[in-house]
């Protein structure tokens, strides 16, 4: 007497899709958590291998660093920059490797090496709170002699320009008179209407141009004498981030909106990754001084 099978038959579609779910799902997992790990940790920064102070150099000093890290209990500021041969530990062996390269000639500490700034290794998960020789640079720039200036603001991921906030302004000279005129608007949400917004794209030369949410315009008009000392006080004195954040090297960022400054020929905006961007104390000041002009 045969013995009845009542389980369904194999099919190797079913398990080839069920094979392909299941590696997805531990692919996605996987990136996430490294992605977790690389902002966590600091995987983004660059530094140069090496160098264990943290100076620009790598010499005897950062070998005499490292061993007051591990046998005194020194802080170090990135432990990656010491971990010389990309093994995941900071140890003797990685002292040795430094002063082997440094009096012997022997190879070098690993990408990307005593000489420049680098990334290393994406799989690299030791901590880098902060190397100052391969982070942006700054600049302070006194942008208080202009003709004209601008503020607008564009989208990255949405469209969501704050409630009670300017929305778009211009302050331009009248070189005959002397006086500089502004043009200022806001988004008004004292009435509790959404500020986000989705707008249309290509039926518009500027976000200046269309409402998102309840805008008020105001008339252009010349400053006051007031108005102008102020200006000239938050624009004379400007901190600016040179170049890129090195979050941005391994990290996609997608803001939901990016506030743009123009000075004449000079542009920036207040998104980590462009090449230069304004300081949060900066960003600050220049926000306070428009939002000055909010009516009432």
């Amino acid at each position: 007497m045969s013995k009845s099978n009542s389980s369904q038959p194999f099919n190797k579609n079913n398990l080839l899709l069920r094979t392909i779910k299941i590696a997805s799902l531990i692919l996605l997992f996987s990136l996430a958590t490294r992605l977790s790990f690389g902002i966590i940790f600091g995987d983004c920064k660059d530094f140069i291998r090496g160098d264990t102070n943290a100076d620009g150099n790598t010499d005897l000093t950062d070998a005499i660093k490292t061993l007051e890290h591990l046998f005194l209990g020194d802080d170090i500021p990135c432990h990656r920059a010491t971990d010389n041969d990309a093994s995941g530990e900071v140890e003797i062996t990685d002292v040795i490797i430094l002063l082997s390269y440094q009096f012997l000639g022997k190879e070098p500490p690993v990408d990307p090496g005593p000489n420049e700034c680098g990334p290393g290794g994406f799989e690299e998960f030791l901590s880098c709170d902060s190397f100052p020789p391969c982070g942006p640079g700054s600049d302070t720039k006194d942008l208080s002699d202009f003709k004209s200036f601008t503020f607008t603001q564009s989208p990255g991921l949405g469209f969501c320009p704050l409630g009670d906030s300017v929305y778009c302004a211009s302050i331009d000279l009248n070189e005959d008179t002397g006086e500089y005129i502004i043009q200022i608007s806001f988004q008004n949400n004292g009435d509790g209407t959404d500020p986000f917004c989705e707008p249309e794209f290509g039926e518009f030369e500027s976000f200046c141009d269309i409402d998102c949410g309840p805008i008020l315009r105001l008339a252009p008009r010349p400053m006051t004498e007031t108005e102008v000392e102020s200006m000239m006080e938050a624009f004379s004195s400007l901190t600016f981030r040179v170049g890129p954040d090195p979050i941005c090297q391994c990290v996609a960022i997608d803001p939901c909106l990016i506030r743009n400054f123009t000075w004449d020929e000079v542009k920036s905006d207040d998104f980590q990754c462009t090449s230069l961007g304004l300081e949060f104390e900066a960003l600050n000041k220049l926000m306070g001084f428009l939002n000055s002009f909010f009516p009432g």
